[in-house]
This record gives C-alpha cells, sequence and structure tokens, in this order.
C-alpha cells in the first residue's frame, strides 16, 4: 500500500489508526487483522482529501458505490426499514 504517496502518512501512521479503531474496520466493526492487505483501505473524502478512517474492502466499495452522499445512505436505510418499495410483494410472498 502507499500510504505516503496516496494519503501522506506513514505505515505507522496507519497501523495507530488501526489500533484507535480497536483492531476494525470503522463501520462494520470485522477485525481488519484478518483481511488480507488488498482488502484493508484508508477511507478520504474525495472532495477535500481528508482521512476519515481504515475500512474493509466491502465498506468502502459500499461509500464508493453511494458516492460518499449522507443522502442516499439515508435513503437506502429508509428503503430497507421499509422492506423495500415493490408494488406487488405480496405476490412473491404468496407464490412462495
Amino acid at each position: 500500500m502507499k500510504l505516503r504517496k496516496n494519503y501522506g502518512i506513514t505505515p505507522e501512521q496507519h497501523k495507530r489508526q488501526i489500533a484507535g479503531q480497536g483492531g476494525k474496520c470503522a463501520i462494520c466493526q470485522c477485525g481488519l487483522a484478518d483481511l488480507s492487505p488488498q482488502s484493508v483501505h484508508v477511507d478520504h473524502c474525495h472532495a477535500s482529501g481528508t482521512l476519515r478512517g481504515v475500512l474493509c474492502g466491502s465498506c468502502n466499495v459500499g461509500l464508493g458505490s453511494f458516492r460518499d452522499s449522507e443522502q442516499f445512505l439515508l435513503r437506502a436505510i429508509t428503503y430497507l426499514r421499509a422492506g423495500g418499495v415493490w408494488i406487488h410483494a405480496e405476490t412473491f410472498r404468496e407464490a412462495a
């Protein structure tokens, strides 16, 4: 991982950040030590470059998929809590 070139931090700073997070992904709390180095990501704001934390690959991709938008993430939470928006969901439940 090119920490200094990409994020301006040393490997020691990276290790300290992970330790400060309890060795876990800042979002899903999975153990980062259990992952391959390629699956551990420094998360940062693409607009400002500000470092936010260390994430597992899945959470990093998830944030990227939502384009780091709080609005999109809140809509996704609302969607999940509502059970989706499929108009004829009962049709599929009855058929199952």
